[in-house]
Parts: C-alpha cells; sequence; structure tokens
C-alpha cells in the first residue's frame, strides 16, 4: 500500500484471513469531510476480523517517519499503526478525515520486536499504543478490537501552534471520534 501517497477518498481494505498481517504503518493523508481516507477491515463470513499484529511486524522499505538515530526512531518504536505528517508535509502539516475500522490490532509491547523502515530489527518502547495519533484533526477510530498494547490508543497534542496565527491549531488532535472499540488488556 503507498502509505505516503493516499488522497481523499482512498479506501484501504484489508481483508481477514487465517493468519495476521504483519505490517505496521503511517497515515499521513488528508481527507475531506465528504471524502475521507479510510482504512477498512473487511470481516470474513464468520465475522473475524483482520488482525495486524505488532510481534514480528515488518515496516514498508524507506517509508519515512522522520525517524533517524537522532530521534531513537521516535515514532517508529511507538506503534503499529500512527497518524501523523510526513516530514514533506512539513512541521504545521496534519493528517484530517481518517477513519480506521473493523481491525484488531496487537502486539505493541517491549517484548516484541519488529523490523523498522531500514530495515533494522527494533524493539517496541514501553509509551506507546496500538494506535498512535501523534496529530490531527477529525480522524473516527471505530469497530475494532485493540489489545496487547502498551497504551490501546493514544492521542497526542502540544502547544507548539498557541502563538502561530497562520496555523492556530496545528499542533492539537482535535474532532477525534472512538465509537464503538473493545478496548483490552494493554499496560505495562
Amino acid at each position: 500500500v503507498p502509505w505516503d501517497s493516499l488522497a481523499p477518498g482512498d479506501t484501504v481494505r484489508i481483508f481477514h484471513r487465517a493468519t495476521p498481517y504483519l505490517g505496521k504503518f503511517m497515515i499521513a493523508a488528508s481527507g475531506t469531510a465528504s471524502a475521507p481516507v479510510r482504512i477498512c477491515g473487511v470481516k470474513n463470513q464468520a465475522g473475524l476480523r483482520p488482525i495486524i499484529d505488532g510481534q514480528n511486524a515488518v515496516t514498508r522499505r524507506g517509508l519515512d517517519y522522520g525517524d533517524s538515530s537522532f530521534t531513537d526512531y521516535l515514532h517508529q518504536t511507538r506503534s503499529i499503526i500512527v497518524i501523523k505528517q510526513l516530514p514533506s508535509q512539513g512541521w504545521k502539516g496534519f493528517p484530517t478525515y481518517i477513519q480506521i475500522d473493523g481491525l484488531e490490532v496487537r502486539g505493541a509491547t517491549p517484548s516484541n520486536q519488529f523490523t523498522d523502515a531500514d530495515g533494522v530489527i527494533r524493539r517496541y518502547v514501553a509509551f506507546g499504543a496500538c494506535i498512535w495519533i501523534e496529530r490531527g484533526h477529525n480522524i473516527t477510530i471505530a469497530d475494532n478490537v485493540i489489545h496487547d498494547c502498551t497504551n490501546g490508543i493514544y492521542s497526542k497534542s502540544t502547544d507548539d501552534s498557541v502563538d502561530d496565527l497562520s496555523a492556530p491549531d496545528f499542533s492539537v488532535s482535535k474532532d477525534v471520534r472512538l465509537a464503538g472499540n473493545y478496548v483490552y488488556g494493554n499496560g505495562v
């Protein structure tokens, strides 16, 4: 999936299969109210969801999280799914109108490892989440099962934009909607 080039109205469908998906990803897109960017789990006939498992997961090679040894690969080590801007979108960028639904997400804990975008095996850090919202507006996370991570869902906001009249709330996550999720067994 070209995670770094999703556009308004794009839908990524992840179908149930017998083995979990071992892929980590970042959503940096900006949808619109009438054309959100959707990541949709498609259940099988028995109602089983596709599983995104963080244990031994692999990030698509070259996906630019904006991480480096300087940041200790911060964004990759924190989550399985992260919502944040691409470095090319600039400091004031933020994703908008994103919807994630119908998935089972699990396994972002310090006892588990993954392969990062550079092909290096790393461990998750103790402060992370199955789904991490670094920043974004109009984010919907609905009808998911989220478990066995350090946090189930984490949303971050900062005061970096307080004095910036040109973009007064770029660093604030807002209008985040959680609906019908089953979140359990998280924590360290």
